[in-house]
């Protein structure tokens, strides 16, 4: 399954991601889906072939074609973290930091909300799966410290209201 998969992005030379859905972008969705399970299903018995799934699994996050499949690489990344501290392999720390970086990096291209609010999820499971600090500060600012085009969200006048409900509720009705 993780050969069939294969990596086909670098046949577009497009900066901008799409969503182009045929039966080749649906069958290698399809294939990560079945692979995810597969590697939950072994759990650390699956370790000594995550560094060769990896190698295929992070180029993916990049997908140029279709949003299913970039949604779908980043679920494996938590799902192999799991293993690998299941296991107490020595890459854990390291393996998790790239992880972070990859992902972030992707986030910073995505354009397909729901794929992003994924991206974001896996990001937070890769946090909370390892739940001992494990960055020092220079780290942090090597992963976190990429520049990003800022972005600005307007609300409208009726989410301005909510939004102040809710925080007058949080802040001054608790006191």
């Amino acid at each position: 399954i993780i050969s069939s998969i294969g990596n086909e992005n670098k046949k577009s030379d497009k900066s901008k991601l799409s969503n182009v859905t045929t039966s080749q972008t649906e069958d290698k969705s399809l294939a990560i889906e079945v692979l995810n399970q597969i590697i939950e299903t072994f759990d650390e018995k699956f370790v000594n072939y995550y560094d060769h799934t990896q190698k295929i699994i992070l180029p993916l996050l990049q997908f140029k074609a279709n949003y299913k499949v970039r949604a779908e690489a980043a679920q494996t990344l938590p799902i192999i973290q799991k293993i690998l501290k299941t296991a107490n392999h020595g890459e854990l720390i390291n393996t998790t930091k790239i992880y972070l970086s990859e992902l972030l990096a992707a986030t910073s291209k995505e354009q397909d909300n729901g794929t992003l609010g994924t991206m974001l999820d896996c990001i937070n499971e890769l946090i909370e799966n390892y739940n001992v600090k494990f960055l020092a500060g220079n780290e942090l600012n090597q992963i976190f410290d990429t520049p990003r085009k800022p972005q600005v969200f307007y609300l409208t006048p009726e989410a301005n209201r909510e939004l102040a409900k809710v925080l007058k509720e949080i802040y001054y009705d608790k006191k």
